[in-house]
């Protein structure tokens, strides 16, 4: 006999809510750009969808960005631990997700490299709207 366990976190369509920078919200992101925990694991492996471009086009340079593994990417995307992928390529980037409360998240941190940056542009430039800037 098998025991099977189903594991379904769901997202809320935020459509282009998350473009909204002055949320009021200060304490969480809101629960439409968030999967809920709804399973007994309060760990998971998810992956994101990476269109490399400069200066986040090779396989160390994403990998710090989203704190993942860099093995584990380049084997993902069947590259090297050093590969430089062209502009605009499709990159699938591995992250352990865990549950915060009563939602999933990977996190990263990211260190400002310039003043004139701001999160709206981090969260929709950097992070190709992976995140959001009230997060």
């Amino acid at each position: 006999s098998f025991l099977a366990s189903c594991i379904e976190p769901q997202q809320n369509y935020s459509a282009n809510s998350v473009l909204d920078c002055n949320n009021s919200d200060e304490t969480k992101p809101s629960p439409a750009f968030l999967y809920t925990c709804n399973g007994q694991n309060s760990s998971c492996q998810a992956f994101l969808i990476f269109k490399s471009q400069p200066p986040y086009n090779s396989v160390p340079a994403i990998s710090a960005l989203t704190s993942s593994n860099p093995s584990e990417l380049a084997q993902i995307n069947n590259a090297t631990r050093l590969t430089v992928f062209p502009t605009g390529k499709e990159v699938i980037v591995p992250v352990n997700c865990y549950c915060s409360g009563q939602y999933y998240e990977a996190n990263t941190t990211f260190y400002i490299p310039d003043i004139h940056e701001t999160y709206f542009l981090i969260a929709n430039d950097t992070y190709q709207g992976l995140s959001t800037c009230d997060t």
